[in-house]
């Protein structure tokens, strides 16, 4: 006799399908993520700048994005998915890039929402398990606004707990940003005092010698 699909089977089964849209303007790093992705069933698409990404976006169903931050034709990534999630609200973003300074993290925060900030080079678990989680976020998205059916309520609920999660640590991050750039300044207030220190002491010792 045959078992009949828990609900949670389904879910499993349905996320799953979720289409990743890799976007980089480095071929090389393109095919390492994909080598790096090759046994995980992803089903992957690839672009090389913002227009061909957008493009893509509008002929595919694409449900995660993976993109670089800085791209040469002028667009940065998380304008890539400010974009994105106009045409596809339920798209889960995903910045990988070699950069992270402050206003780089604040703009994946308050303009793209981005649902992590990965740093160059990836821990190839990491980025699997960020993807996974990243392909659940985007179905659940699509459940919540009514494409699909809820099956089970602690679907809802767990979809609940990682937006709580996100919105935790979107909170973190700018706390953490914030107190960095006050540390930059304090620092600069600091040497400029101590240039002002010396400029007096030399000064000083000017007129002693005088």
């Amino acid at each position: 006799m045959t078992a009949t699909p828990s609900p949670l089977d389904y879910f499993t089964k349905e996320w799953r399908k979720s289409n990743i849209l890799i976007v980089d303007d480095e071929p090389m790093i393109l095919d390492q993520i994909e080598q790096d992705l090759c046994l995980e069933s992803f089903e992957l698409y690839r672009a090389n700048c913002a227009e061909e990404a957008l493009d893509l976006i509008r002929k595919r169903h694409i449900h995660v994005i993976l993109c670089d931050q800085k791209m040469p034709n002028g667009m940065y990534g998380t304008e890539l998915l400010h974009q994105a999630r106009i045409l596809r609200p339920y798209i889960v973003g995903i910045i990988l890039s070699a950069y992270s300074e402050p206003e780089y993290l604040m703009d994946a925060i308050n303009k793209a929402r981005v649902f992590a900030y990965l740093v160059k080079p990836w821990d190839k678990k990491e980025l699997i398990e960020c993807l996974r989680k990243a392909q659940q976020m985007s179905y659940l998205s699509r459940i919540e606004n009514g494409d699909k059916r809820i099956f089970d309520l602690n679907l809802y609920e767990q979809y609940q707990h990682h937006h709580e999660e996100l919105e935790y640590t979107q909170n973190m991050l700018k706390q953490a940003v914030s107190e960095l750039n006050d540390a930059q300044k304090s620092l600069k207030e600091i040497r400029g005092d101590s240039r002002q220190g010396s400029s007096a002491s030399e000064l000083s010792l000017k007129l002693v010698e005088e």
